[in-house]
C-alpha cells in the first residue's frame, strides 16, 4: 500500500509525513518490490572506481619520474666531480 501510495503521490514529503516513515524506507521498499531496471542505471563502476584508478596510475608514474630524477641527479654529481 505504502510503495502504491508513492507511485502515485505528487508530494513525497506528505506522504511521509502521512505514513510517518523517513523518505529513505520509503524508497527502499519500493526498490525491494520494484528493483530498477539494470538499462536505466549506470554500471556500479562509476567515476569513482576510475578517478581511484587514474590516481593510483599518476602515482605510479610519478614515483617513475622521481626516481628518474634522483638517478639522474646522482649521475650529474659524479661527472662533476
Amino acid at each position: 500500500m505504502s510503495v502504491d501510495s508513492l507511485k502515485t503521490c505528487d508530494n513525497i514529503s506528505e506522504l511521509t509525513k502521512k505514513l510517518n516513515v523517513h523518505r529513505r524506507l520509503l524508497d527502499t521498499w519500493r526498490d525491494k518490490l520494484n528493483p530498477p531496471e539494470l538499462e536505466d542505471n549506470p554500471p556500479l563502476i562509476s567515476r569513482d572506481s576510475t578517478l581511484r584508478e587514474e590516481v593510483r596510475h599518476l602515482k605510479r608514474m610519478l614515483e617513475d619520474k622521481t626516481l628518474e630524477e634522483n638517478f639522474f641527479k646522482g649521475a650529474l654529481k659524479k661527472i662533476k666531480t
